[in-house]
């Protein structure tokens, strides 16, 4: 299944049960709070019980609530990299994709301080330890992994494979 879950959802949206057509509508309006939700938080947000949402994710063609979960992360992660929302504005060369990278890298530019960006970069510098608390979505991670090295950091991850 290579479906987008919000196309898949809005594909499937009649042929589903009222119950279900609740959680469809709850993720259509959330889709970024249903990533970070079990499957007794959704229900609990659409007015379901759990045994709904599963029911739902399978009448999509999903093995459950977590591979659907999963999927749309994964959709919203795609959409957020490159600043996109929609098939009439999804980038289809290269360089649409390079351009809303840079514009989304510009507006992230706008909006720093370089004040405070200085403050914590002397508290950093001076401190004895730091301790970093990411979240990061899993396709980001060996990027992520590989530039915390560029700066002098050793990632949690590279001590876990040394130690075994």
């Amino acid at each position: 299944m290579n479906d987008l879950v919000i196309d898949t959802i809005k594909e499937n949206y009649q042929q589903m049960f009222s119950a279900e057509k609740k959680v469809a509508d709850f993720i259509l309006q959330h889709p970024e709070q249903t990533v970070s939700s079990n499957v007794s938080e959704l229900a609990e947000l659409s007015g379901v019980s759990d045994a709904t949402v599963i029911r739902m994710c399978k009448h999509l063609g999903y093995q459950g609530f977590y591979q659907m979960k999963l999927n749309l992360a994964r959709d919203l992660g795609q959409h957020q990299l490159v600043g996109y929302c929609g098939d009439q504005d999804n980038p289809d060369t290269a360089k649409a994709i390079l351009q809303g990278i840079a514009r989304n890298l510009l507006n992230t530019a706008s909006k720093l301080d370089m004040n405070v960006i200085l403050v914590c970069a002397k508290m950093i510098r001076e401190s004895e330890m730091v301790r970093l608390r990411l979240e990061i979505r899993v396709r980001s991670l060996l990027t992520w992994d590989s530039g915390l090295a560029v700066w002098g950091f050793v990632p949690a991850a590279h001590w876990c494979r040394n130690i075994f």
